[in-house]
């Protein structure tokens, strides 16, 4: 009894192991592309139940309305009074903006171009002097009378000047000078004078044309030194030059450029 047992057993056994090897070998002898294939297959069927299920459970949209008329029909009407009240509706015209009643300012008219005033030139001071000649000295009764002679009067600071009529009254053209401090030429001490000469200066600007005093004035230089027996000299007191005149001269009429006044030549 017992060897029967242990024979079936072992019958089972060799059942078991040949099913298993049979199989092992049917799937080896497969390639893989079948495989694949299968794999693909098995998905695309699964995809297929899922999407029929899914429109089993949702109804169509246009199944839905057949079922429904009155429904369907609502839409149509809807559809139909919003078109005709669309095209009955007037077309509301855009208003125009409102414009402002203020009258339209005119554009300003263009600022015109102003020269700069000119800037007024420094004030010139020209001066000459009559020196006294061999003797070293020039009387003080001498030098009244050429002073006199000359048109030049007393007046303001205790000196000598050439006046000239303008519409402010007599004002000096140029005036003359003691050479000697404090440079006061008093007619009434005159008598008692000594000096060594006089210094003669003009202003400028000045009441009349800035080169017509100068010539005004080294006129009555040399008329000075002549009647005196003296000598013309320049600002520093050197011999005046004809070279030295053309200088004050030129002098004048760049001045005279930069004041913008008129110089004659």
């Amino acid at each position: 009894m017992d060897a029967l047992r242990w024979i079936l057993l072992i019958l089972a056994l060799l059942v078991l192991v040949g099913i298993y090897v049979a199989g092992r070998m049917r799937n080896a002898g497969r390639r893989p592309r079948d495989l694949v294939d299968e794999a693909v297959e098995r998905e695309a069927l699964e995809q297929i139940h899922i999407r029929a299920d899914s429109e089993r459970d949702i109804p169509p949209l246009r199944a839905a309305a057949e079922d429904d008329p009155d429904a369907l029909n609502d839409i149509e009407s809807l559809k139909a009074r919003v078109v005709e009240e669309a095209r009955d509706r007037p077309v509301q015209p855009v208003p125009p903006r409102p414009r402002s009643s203020a009258p339209e300012k005119a554009p300003a008219p263009p600022t015109p171009r102003t020269e700069a005033p000119p800037q007024p030139a420094p004030d010139k001071l020209i001066v000459l002097h009559v020196a006294a000649g061999p003797s070293g000295h020039i009387l003080g009764v001498q030098l009244k009378a050429a002073l006199e002679s000359e048109g030049l009067e007393f007046g303001v600071m205790d000196i000598y000047h050439r006046l000239v009529n303008t519409s402010n009254g007599h004002v000096p053209q140029f005036s003359v000078a003691n050479m000697l401090n404090p440079g006061t030429l008093d007619p009434a001490t005159m008598d008692e004078l000594s000096t060594v000469g006089v210094a003669l200066f003009l202003q400028l600007p000045g009441p009349r044309d800035a080169m017509e005093s100068f010539e005004a004035m080294l006129k009555c230089a040399q008329s000075l030194a002549e009647r005196l027996d003296g000598q013309v000299l320049d600002a520093s007191r050197s011999a005046l030059t004809p070279q030295g005149i053309e200088h004050i001269r030129e002098s004048i009429r760049e001045w005279s450029l930069k004041a913008r006044v008129p110089a004659r030549r």
